[in-house]
């Protein structure tokens, strides 16, 4: 794994990446809100050796720049097209969680033909409700009155399964710290996006390429309707329910959800699951 740099629509976005000299094609990972690349590792590590796994952090997350504080889900969508064209990518899966999901479909609507196959975990097509709304505008009072950690706090307990604080202590203190390491003015201006992203249910009837949809079992954010509404609107789609994990089954049951991944890849590529 390395980590890199490129300049995106006049950003510097930081990516790391497992290169593979002739990859069969390469699997972007797009992360959540609030996080950063660092959610994929694991994910990263454990590719069938002919992939190109690369992860990068969304604008204003992490350490890559944000630009312009006024950000909006067309802007996050633009720039995963451009970073594709910016490392000149062919073949291209992506995979996004959350607000990585939502970033896709709105790239989808954007321009369609970049992904071969798309893989989205623990996200909807649907726009926020009035109180999604209302709980993201608190998130920027808290945010600006009392700092990263207490946002942080107040979040993790809606992420996790209640069985991962004891039996995943690790993964916790990761997106902790994923959390506190982001500036206080990325994170207000992704929640006004967030807020502000319309619906994006009309794209799933026109996605013909491979797409698994995977959902947390205890996800307390996502309900199990949402990931059902798309399993059923994606023609030909595939679902995966991760057991022992709630909004982030890629850092709760890593395991399971590589799995998922890697036979979703083989079944559709003729890849080697290892």
């Amino acid at each position: 794994m390395k980590s890199a740099e490129v300049k995106v629509n006049d950003i510097l976005v930081k990516y790391i990446v497992k290169p593979v000299i002739e990859p069969a094609f390469s699997l972007v990972f797009v992360h959540g809100f609030p996080f950063d690349k660092s959610m994929w590792h694991d994910q990263l590590a454990n590719l069938p050796v002919n992939v190109q796994g690369i992860a990068y952090d969304v604008r204003g997350l992490g350490e890559s720049e944000s630009g312009s504080k006024f950000v909006n889900m067309n802007v996050l969508a633009e720039d995963l097209i451009g970073f594709i064209k910016a490392l000149n990518l062919t073949n291209v899966v992506v995979c996004g969680i959350s607000m990585g999901g939502y970033i896709i479909l709105r790239t989808l609507q954007l321009e369609p033909k970049w992904f071969k196959a798309i893989i989205l975990s623990d996200t909807t097509s649907f726009a926020d409700t009035n109180e999604s709304k209302l709980n993201r505008f608190a998130g920027i009072e808290t945010l600006q009155n009392s700092g990263t950690e207490v946002y942080a706090e107040n979040s993790l307990k809606n992420l996790f399964a209640k069985s991962t604080f004891d039996s995943q202590p690790g993964a916790v203190s990761k997106i902790r710290e994923a959390i506190f390491r982001n500036s206080v003015d990325g994170m207000c201006a992704t929640l006004l996006a967030l807020a502000s992203r319309t619906d994006t249910t009309d794209v799933l009837e026109r996605i013909t390429v491979p797409t698994l949809i995977m959902r947390g079992e205890e996800d307390q954010i996502i309900k199990s309707e949402q990931a059902n509404d798309l399993h059923e609107k994606i023609g030909g789609s595939e679902l995966v329910i991760i057991p022992s994990a709630g909004h982030l089954p890629n850092l709760e049951n890593a395991r399971a959800f590589n799995s998922a991944v890697a036979n979703f890849l083989s079944k559709n590529f003729l890849l080697a699951s290892g």
